[in-house]
């Protein structure tokens, strides 16, 4: 897709009939810099989904999960927190 973004909300992702993927940036989210995929992750939680991703993540690269799963619970720790 050659986006250099790693974050994107579900929203914005699109699965084609081919299983080709099709991404939008309504809100010109691909200037921002995030470290992990915050929204994605977000949105996977939401979704009740998120352990899943997470366990591909593991499995593709262990390291990558570890900082991402740390940052993503967090994250979501403290928005529980702020409500």
């Amino acid at each position: 897709m050659q986006y250099k973004k790693l974050d994107i909300r579900c929203k914005d992702l699109y699965v084609q009939p081919d299983f080709s993927l099709k991404v939008i940036d309504p809100k010109n989210n691909f200037q921002r810099e995030m470290p992990y995929p915050r929204h994605l992750m977000k949105g996977m939680h939401k979704r009740k989904r998120l352990e899943e991703f997470l366990d591909y993540v593991k499995f593709i690269d262990p390291i990558l999960y570890k900082y991402w799963s740390e940052n993503v619970y967090l994250y979501l720790e403290k928005r529980q927190n702020d409500k």
